[in-house]
């Protein structure tokens, strides 16, 4: 028979095993109507849902979303510069129709973190004698990573600089040593100049952040 309660009055302790259809075990939506809030320490589900984003995995400390695509996030680490090098020009040098090693610096990669990625910054002057082409490239001994070209003209002051990310990752503790490396067209005959023209700035050459990557 129908269960009938015509007062407002709470019934303690009335021991029910559904409610609307649902159950403790299986609740019903918080509300479909005026959907209610969750107050709350801890979610244990390693999987969520916001605003149509599926966040998945288990966060640890220092770590933040991080989205994969537009409808999917983990957690990771942000990124953050973990080692800085830097090297700088200690005279002219030469250029040549072959290559050659303009600046160069070894970097270690963090004991943890990695794997780890190299973003290098450089910048150059080059004194032209004769007109013609010179190319600039960073290579880390077993990888080499785009060019930047300088077109000069008869004796003309110029330069160049880039800034690239590493195509390749390091291992924890790896230490690459990182070359910037020129070579003229044949015939060339020009020099890397070590320091400004004018000013007071430091001498040319090349920095390195390392940066935790995937």
């Amino acid at each position: 028979a129908p269960f009938v309660v015509a007062s407002t009055t709470q019934v303690a302790n009335l021991n029910v095993s559904a409610l609307v259809g649902c159950t403790w075990a299986v609740p019903c939506a918080l509300g479909s109507t005026t959907p209610n809030t969750v107050a709350a320490t801890t979610v244990t589900t390693p999987i969520l849902i916001l605003d149509g984003v599926t966040i998945t995995g288990t966060p640890t400390a220092g770590q933040s979303l991080m989205a994969s695509s537009p409808t999917v996030a983990g957690w990771g680490t942000p990124v953050t510069i973990a080692t800085f090098c830097t090297a700088t020009l200690s005279g002219n040098v030469a250029g040549s129709s072959s290559a050659v090693s303009v600046v160069s610096k070894v970097c270690a990669m963090p004991a943890t973190g990695c794997p780890c990625r190299a973003i290098i910054s450089w910048t150059v002057a080059v004194l032209n004698i004769t007109n013609h082409n010179v190319d600039f490239w960073v290579s880390d001994g077993s990888h080499t990573f785009r060019s930047a070209p300088v077109f000069g003209q008869t004796a003309d002051l110029t330069g160049t600089s880039q800034t690239i990310t590493s195509t390749v990752t390091y291992a924890n503790s790896a230490t690459p040593t990182f070359t910037l490396m020129t070579q003229g067209a044949s015939g060339a005959n020009y020099t890397v100049e070590q320091a400004p023209a004018v000013g007071a700035g430091a001498n040319f050459g090349i920095d390195i952040s390392v940066v935790t990557s995937n």
